[in-house]
This record gives C-alpha cells, sequence and structure tokens, in this order.
C-alpha cells in the first residue's frame, strides 16, 4: 500500500510518485516560476489530480523543453506570449483540437 503524506493541511499524495519525479517536478517548476509562478504543493497537487501523473509530468517536461528552446534570451513579456501559446496548444491537443 501506497504511503500517504501530508504536504500541507489540504495536501495529501502517494509519497512514491513524488521520490521517482521530485526532480521532473521542480526542472518543471524552475523553468515556468517566472511565467506561470506555482508552490512546489500547487505543481505535485495537480500532477496528482492528473489521471496518469507520470504522463501528465512527461508533457510539462516537453513543454519546459519547447519553451527553453524558443524563449533563450527573449523578454519577459515574450516569454510569457510564448508560454501563453505553448500551453494553449498543448491543452488543445489533449482534446484533439488541431492548429494545423
Amino acid at each position: 500500500m501506497a504511503e500517504i503524506v501530508y504536504l500541507s493541511d489540504s495536501i495529501e499524495f502517494d509519497i512514491t510518485l513524488i521520490e521517482e519525479r521530485l526532480t521532473d517536478i521542480e526542472r518543471i517548476m524552475s523553468v515556468f516560476d517566472s511565467v506561470y509562478p506555482k508552490s512546489i504543493e500547487q505543481w505535485v497537487s495537480n500532477f496528482l489530480g492528473a489521471v496518469n501523473p507520470h504522463k501528465e509530468i512527461n508533457s510539462w517536461l516537453n513543454i519546459a523543453e519547447l519553451y527553453c528552446q524558443f524563449t533563450a534570451g527573449l523578454s519577459f513579456e515574450t516569454r510569457e506570449d510564448v508560454f501563453e501559446r505553448i500551453f494553449l496548444v498543448s491543452e488543445d491537443a489533449r482534446f484533439g483540437i488541431s492548429h494545423f
């Protein structure tokens, strides 16, 4: 049985997921901190709320890679705009909406 840990008063999670993917979650959090600031508790809670948390984390890692490739050296405003566009396209793709 999974060990349940309470990160705060309102968030519980399976410690195994966090142990396995903590580095990935921290990477995602650090890449998007300036344009999508969320606490570690929020990231963990959102991933654990997904149907498949590992797949969700992998999707965010892919988004982070794209974001880094396209925003190196750009202004904050441009990075913010790029994030919003990548995020919207990735969300639409999950629901089968194509922009092409």
